[in-house]
């Protein structure tokens, strides 16, 4: 079974490089059903073609074009966007629009008004949104040191199954590990990133984060910021069932704790039985970018 590993900047060489290989990238993307997702035409995205050679595929920032342990399905996939990554990591950051500041460094907040896509144990940066995205922080036992649960983190996401209840197919991949903060990157079907972070403090609060990235723009400059589809409740629920196994304070993400946040997914067209997420009519395909 696939498993998360540490960092790897190998690329998939599947994928043809350089700008004659980018426009057979685009012939075959044409062609292809996934391409429904650039929103155009076939023949605007012919007219456009020339400028695809200009656009930033993905993240401006390096990222590999495969994570090693994606499922083949993913691998398959011709049409990649891995996202904008944004400024993640411990700082000391806003707040609120007055200009608060935090008392020490902390995980970067959700900051999208409406759209589900994060969760973040840092207070809201918009206190008047609609999906409440703010999450307790998490605690690690008695006698465990900060140390130690950051090396029990990267256990798990080592033992993370890429493709589990129906996300994350896109692999996974650690990118840091420090003493005291550990950062992750978990990949959807069509490579969109989700970045996860945790980081202990000597009290034993844990901090967390996990949040789907923007997409990457478009041949015509457009960035979507679609919801999440319940991927990132999935994912935190995946480790925080494990963790209160071996007595961590890790709460369940459910219907009960989050109310706005599986409502505004149900709203993209999509139901929930729990948190296992099915077409509301049958026919209707899952979202392509997961």
């Amino acid at each position: 079974m696939l498993r998360c590993h540490g960092v790897s900047e190998k690329a998939s060489r599947a994928m043809p490089k350089g700008r004659g290989a980018m426009a057979i990238l685009i012939l075959l993307l044409v062609g292809h059903e996934s391409f429904a997702m650039w929103r155009m035409e076939r023949r605007q995205a012919l007219l456009a073609a020339p400028l695809l050679s200009q656009v930033p595929w993905g993240s401006t920032h390096a990222e590999p074009l495969l994570f090693d342990n994606a499922v083949q399905e993913s691998k398959d996939q011709i049409y990649r966007n891995f996202g904008l990554k944004p400024n993640i990591g411990l700082q000391v950051r806003k707040l609120d629009r007055k200009g608060r500041m935090s008392d020490g460094p902390v995980l970067r907040a959700c900051q999208e008004q409406v759209i589900p896509r994060c969760f973040s144990s840092t207070e809201d940066f918009f206190r008047e949104k609609k999906v409440e995205t703010k999450l307790e922080p998490w605690r690690i036992p008695s006698g465990t040191t900060p140390e130690e649960a950051i090396q029990r983190l990267k256990q798990l996401v080592e033992s993370y199954p890429p493709g589990h209840d129906g996300i994350d197919s896109g692999g996974c991949r650690l990118l840091q590990v420090q003493p005291r903060y550990l950062y992750a990157q978990f990949a959807s079907f069509i490579g969109l990133i989700s970045d996860v972070e945790f980081a202990v403090s000597e009290d034993g609060l844990v901090q967390l984060r996990s949040a789907l990235r923007s997409m990457a723009p478009d041949a015509l400059g457009t960035v979507q910021t679609p919801p999440d589809s319940l991927v990132n409740a999935k994912r935190l629920n995946w480790f925080s069932e494990r963790l209160r196994k071996a007595g961590w304070t890790a709460p369940e993400i459910t219907e009960q704790t989050h109310p706005q946040y599986f409502a505004e997914n149900l709203k993209a067209g999509l139901k929930t039985i729990g948190l296992e997420f099915m077409p509301e009519k049958d026919g209707v395909p899952k979202p392509d970018y997961l």
